[in-house]
């Protein structure tokens, strides 16, 4: 059997040593694709820049490598290819159907491919390309798949794969494997470089913990040896025979010394608990500074910064109540005109980014969930603010 394991063209765009988890997602579509292959047809499937299109055409063709029922064959298209010089490309007289997936079709001339799906042979079409592409060959919308991006238990067994590929110790933490995803919004490829980033950051906290291990075990040897030198010179000292009448007196003159210590009575304990009392009534009598206004709060914030908008509503006594029971440190309620109606909101917190934000989201109670808490930047509170001079927080 002729069956082409090779690739025609270009490699990939993401190198073989990084295809170490392929999602559930990924493989259903491909028992799809096992499934409607037929000759003549075609599937076209699509994914913005980065969704790891030719990542899974890679997985593709070696899932299919291994059916023998199909032959596969791979080709990277580019804008100077053919209709002659695709077909060229692909093995003849093949025993089974033969299978041509398409990477980065989005780069051919559309008329190309539209000679392509009408030509009647024993060929099955798998077509790579951005969502663009279904506006210049309409056609493509009669078998038109989304490739799915990761989700987050996609995207931690994809952090666990490539950090354990360096170092076995190495186990991503659930919080930081959430923080990826929403970094990455779940395309692989980015999911890959932060992930570069976090194996860094992982490996530096390693070090850190192996090198106090050590540390403390080189310490606790330390006090093991001078423990053992201390016994062994109490045992000189007291099993000396030269001069015991004169060690007794040194134990009984400290025994002496040790009982004119005065004893600590109740009045005692009763001056020094008035003491205390006097000091902290000084401390009340301090002056603290008054909290921030919501308007200041926000000024001294990095202004692409986030916080969590968690309540609206127009009633001021309904937004005060929420704001009370929520009991929130760096909660604020504040006024705003929307429509030329005041309207008072909640809002909670400073987060450095999106997937941060979105993180403290998932901790709150069901309930304030249910009020569908959204993100607010402090560069756009700071415009509404300056839009709205009149009194903006309580």
């Amino acid at each position: 059997m002729n069956r082409n394991n090779g690739l025609s063209g270009s490699q990939p765009g993401f190198q073989e040593r990084l295809l170490i988890h392929v999602p559930d997602s990924w493989q259903r579509l491909i028992a799809v694709i096992k499934h409607q292959a037929k000759a003549g047809q075609f599937i076209f499937i699509e994914g913005s820049h980065g969704a790891g299109k030719s990542t899974f055409g890679e997985v593709l063709r070696k899932k299919l490598v291994l059916n023998e029922e199909l032959e596969t064959s791979y080709q990277k298209l580019h804008p100077l290819s053919n209709v002659d010089q695709i077909l060229g490309t692909i093995p003849q007289k093949a025993e089974n159907l033969s299978v041509v997936i398409f990477d980065d079709a989005n780069e051919v001339d559309a008329q190309v491919l539209e000679e392509l799906i009408a030509i009647n042979i024993e060929y099955f079409w798998v077509i790579l390309a951005e969502p663009e592409l279904v506006n210049r060959v309409p056609k493509l919308q009669n078998s038109r798949f989304t490739l799915p991006l990761f989700n987050k238990q996609d995207c931690h067994k994809l952090l666990n794969k490539q950090m354990q590929a360096v170092d076995l110790s190495i186990n991503v933490p659930i919080m930081e494997s959430e923080i990826v995803y929403y970094e990455s919004k779940g395309f692989p490829g980015k999911v890959l470089r932060l992930g570069e980033k976090l194996q860094a950051k992982l490996t530096r906290q390693s070090s850190s913990v192996k090198s106090f291990d050590i540390a403390n075990k080189g310490l606790l040897s330390s006090i093991v040896v001078g423990f053992g030198i201390l016994i062994f010179l109490g045992y000189l000292f007291f099993s000396g025979d030269s001069k015991p009448v004169q060690d007794r007196q040194i134990i009984a003159e400290k025994q002496l010394q040790l009982d004119s210590l005065p004893v600590q009575t109740e009045q005692d304990d009763e001056a020094k608990s008035i003491a205390k009392e006097q000091s902290l009534e000084l401390e009340l009598e301090i002056p603290k500074p008054p909290p921030p206004t919501f308007a200041e709060w926000v000024a001294s914030q990095n202004p692409d910064h986030f916080t969590i908008q968690l309540y609206s509503n127009k009633s001021r006594e309904s937004a005060q109540k929420f704001k009370d029971d929520l009991d929130l440190a760096d909660s604020y309620l504040y006024q705003v005109k929307v429509n030329n109606k005041l309207v008072y909101r909640v809002v909670w917190g400073n987060y450095p980014n999106r997937a941060r934000a979105q993180l403290a989201i998932q901790s709150l109670p069901q309930n304030i969930i249910e009020q569908k808490p959204w993100l607010r930047s402090f560069s756009a509170i700071a415009t509404e603010l300056a839009q709205n001079p009149q009194k903006t927080s309580f």
